[in-house]
């Protein structure tokens, strides 16, 4: 697809999405793993996995795909028919009264949100979006800054 063609998709039509949120358990303590990467208005943020399903891939496929893209040293099973935990929908701006929404400048996405068990030893791997990986404990994600809409998918996970 052209990048003029992709624009205009963006612009016009809700992009399905996986997102994935990595979850390990380290020292007995369960940790949430984010990667920092810029944020389109060009902050550094962190935020989940994840991003848009290629047409004629399942979910199961677009799942392993981000995981193999963003991390090295990620193992994890992902069910050939994965089920969501939850399902959030991204807008280019905030839409007040929607419980699980995101902002994303880009696009409007519907994502369907997944966690996962990953195994402690993954890191960034290289020529992806992530330019860090990090395993937060439960609740120490919030002293960082996070993409928006990320703290409402870990909060609705009961994360």
């Amino acid at each position: 697809m052209s990048a003029a063609d992709w624009r205009w998709a963006q612009d016009h039509l809700p992009i399905l999405c996986v997102d994935v949120l990595p979850i390990a358990t380290i020292d007995g303590q369960r940790h949430i793993g984010l990667i920092e990467r810029e944020h389109p208005e060009g902050t550094m943020v962190w935020c989940h996995l994840g991003g848009r399903v290629w047409r004629g891939e399942t979910i199961a496929e677009a799942i392993r795909r981000h995981l193999n893209e963003t991390l090295s040293g990620a193992e994890v099973h992902v069910p050939d028919e994965p089920q969501p935990q939850l399902v959030m929908q991204w807008f280019p701006e905030r839409r007040d009264g929607l419980t699980h929404s995101g902002v994303d400048p880009r696009k409007h996405a519907v994502a369907l949100c997944f966690v996962l068990p990953v195994a402690p030893a993954a890191c960034v791997s290289d020529g992806g979006e992530g330019l860090k990986f990090r395993w937060f404990a439960a609740g120490d994600e919030k002293r960082v800054p996070l993409w928006r809409g990320t703290d409402s998918m870990i909060d609705a996970l009961a994360l």
